[in-house]
């Protein structure tokens, strides 16, 4: 059976999808050899009606006469080697399909359909290494290696499945995550990574992220690939269906079903910001049911702000192989990345700075911003991106951080502010009369 130039079918073999114009030839005798114009070749497994046909421009005829080149000429088009075989194979089309026209786009076989459906399904900008997220936060060096010393042993650990990392905005879990997935890229440990992002049009969105973690799993570890792949080439309505069966039918039931699959990772960033609080607590609902009836040789590490609605679902008694980590507050290493960004700071503005004595600024400034921050992360980042714009003269910049309570009219703070701004609206609102009275008191 043949369909049309972009989807066709053989009775009695495998699907595929092309584009572009096509001409084949099938060759009873021939396997298939190597075309000389660049053309694509595609299998299909299985014959078609006992015996071969000759496919051109996207019609069939199974009465026309069986193509051969018994000789080896060059009269078929787009091949030149010699057949490596003068034997007639029994099952032509399982040997023998040859795409003679340079004007073809794709081929894919068979085995890449499941990829290709959780490739179209799969948010590939929340993999932690996306392009649409550079330049990615990350831990500086010397800079909370204590709490990943923690976070690799609680990782290494048979009895713990799933670790929260939790802490206020600002704590740096986002980088912390970030250098996780980069250490265990590099330890062939990774399975995959979703990094959430509040209002944005694919990473808001909790529906994709077991598709998109099936889909890095696939890539990632060859014994689950066959599995997850043809779980989703047999059932190609998975990725229309809940959370709960997503997670059970690509990632659990492959993993039970693997032998000799090692550790895998999964990283889920930021998990408060997944658009709409009943998401969220589906996510962990499904997770707490299926990581607490089974031990499996993948673990998940979910990285939050300790909402109300996910620390509900974490502290439910029924959630067995649970790690809670907190990102505490950390002043030691705050001042750690000011100092080492301070220098490169003026390391990188060579002329500008030339006049300026190194170390620079003096200790004292540094703990007074180190004070300011309360030992959180995101106050030093802000602060080291403000100071470090190339258009402006370092110093100056400093300056206007220290008066910026003076001077209305500066924004070293803007990203600080918007960030408050997204917490204090997300307050219920039959707390908003208690938060009034406790602004006007600050202020």
């Amino acid at each position: 059976m043949f369909s049309n130039s972009t989807n066709f079918q053989f009775s009695n073999g495998n699907f595929y999808n092309v584009s572009g114009d096509v001409n084949l030839a099938v060759q009873q005798r021939f396997s298939v050899r190597a075309p000389d114009s660049g053309a694509n070749i595609g299998m299909v497994d299985g014959a078609a009606a006992g015996h071969p046909q000759r496919l051109i421009n996207g019609s069939s005829s199974s009465n026309q006469e069986p193509v051969s080149d018994p000789a080896g000429d060059d009269d078929l088009p787009g091949f030149t080697d010699t057949p490596p075989s003068a034997t007639p194979h029994p099952h032509a089309f399982r040997d023998g399909i040859y795409i003679t026209t340079p004007n073809v786009n794709n081929v894919f076989h068979t085995s890449d359909i499941g990829v290709q459906i959780l490739h179209r399904h799969a948010t590939l900008d929340a993999l932690y290494n996306s392009a649409e997220s550079f330049p990615q936060p990350r831990c500086h060096p010397e800079t909370r290696t204590e709490l990943l010393e923690r976070l690799w042993g609680q990782i290494m650990k048979p009895n713990i499945r799933v670790i929260w990392l939790h802490g206020s905005a600002g704590a740096g879990k986002s980088a912390i995550m970030q250098t996780l997935c980069e250490g265990l890229q590099a330890a062939d440990q990774l399975g995959g990574s979703f990094f959430f992002k509040r209002g944005h049009s694919s990473r808001g969105s909790g529906r994709p992220l077991f598709l998109t973690l099936a889909y890095q799993l696939a890539l990632f570890d060859p014994v689950l690939k066959p599995l997850i792949l043809e779980t989703v080439r047999r059932d190609p309505s998975l990725a229309a269906t809940s959370i709960a069966s997503q997670l059970k039918e690509l990632i659990v039931q492959p993993c039970l079903s693997a032998a000799g699959c090692q550790p895998r990772i999964l990283l889920v960033d930021g998990l408060d910001e997944c658009d709409g609080s009943d998401i969220q607590q589906e996510i962990l609902r499904s997770i707490c049911k299926i990581f607490s009836q089974h031990a499996l040789p993948v673990k998940i590490i979910i990285a939050s702000r300790p909402e109300p609605d996910i620390r509900a679902v974490f502290e439910d008694p029924s959630f067995h192989g649970l790690q809670k980590t907190n990102v505490e507050q950390s002043f030691l290493d705050v001042e750690i990345f000011l100092r080492r960004e301070f220098s490169r700071i003026h390391r990188e503005h060579g002329e500008s700075m030339a006049l300026v004595p190194s170390p620079w600024p003096s200790g004292d400034v540094i703990r007074a911003l180190v004070q300011k921050s309360s030992g959180y992360f995101i106050y030093a980042a802000t602060v080291i991106k403000f100071i470090d714009d190339k258009q402006f003269l370092p110093t100056e910049q400093l300056e206007i951080i220290f008066n910026a309570d003076t001077q209305p009219d500066s924004l070293p703070f803007q990203n600080l502010d918007q960030l408050y701004i997204q917490i204090l609206s997300q307050v219920p609102v039959r707390y908003c009369p208690r938060l009034l009275q406790i602004l006007s008191v600050i202020s």
